[in-house]
């Protein structure tokens, strides 16, 4: 059967986060294309092959990862690649750590009681350089769902939520520790 050759694109889907959106990231993949072969009537509407989506909420400065190339039924990779390395770099932000002791336990189990273990957390923040140097810790809360915990004390995921209309936005993943308990908590 005849075949077409054709060049498909690499690209990665971006997805906006931590203060950063896609005019602040530089995209590097590593090849950018391959070339590939297949029925015309596939390639027709074939012209990029996603890699991944990358939220740049877990971005802090730059990362490089590597992807599978993964093609569709019917095409040929014939140039050989199987992977493509994906730098991404973010520019004209700053990120400032802020610490924080504000937390928030919501969806205690009825019955017991919560606290927090943890008394300060430190938290990236992203942003414009004017945005980033305008907020206070205050401005930062961390909310932890308690929900279906069970007693003891363990280390919760906690959503970082700012609590002022600003550009920047929180960088990475964040715990604290928690006590639950059937016993009111002292003081």
């Amino acid at each position: 059967p005849i075949v077409q050759k054709k060049q498909i694109w690499l690209r990665v889907d971006l997805n906006e986060g931590g203060g950063a959106s896609a005019s602040n990231a530089v995209v590097n993949i590593d090849p950018e294309y391959i070339t590939v072969a297949g029925d015309p009537n596939v390639l027709s509407a074939y012209n990029s092959i996603t890699l991944a989506s990358i939220d740049l909420y877990d971005v802090i400065d730059s990362t490089t990862e590597t992807y599978p190339i993964v093609l569709i039924n019917g095409v040929q990779n014939i140039s050989g690649e199987t992977e493509a390395r994906v730098t991404v770099e973010i520019k004209d932000l700053v990120t400032r750590t802020i610490e924080i002791d504000e937390f928030e336990l919501i969806n205690v189990p009825e019955g017991y009681y919560a606290v927090s273990e943890t008394n300060r957390l430190s938290v990236n923040v992203r942003g414009s350089a004017s945005a980033v140097s305008q907020l206070l810790s205050s401005n930062i809360v961390a909310v932890a769902d308690l929900s279906g915990l069970n007693e003891g004390t363990m280390s919760v995921p906690v959503d970082i939520i700012i609590n002022v209309n600003t550009d920047a936005g929180v960088v990475g993943d964040y715990s604290i520790y928690i006590t639950i308990s059937d016993e009111p908590p002292d003081g």
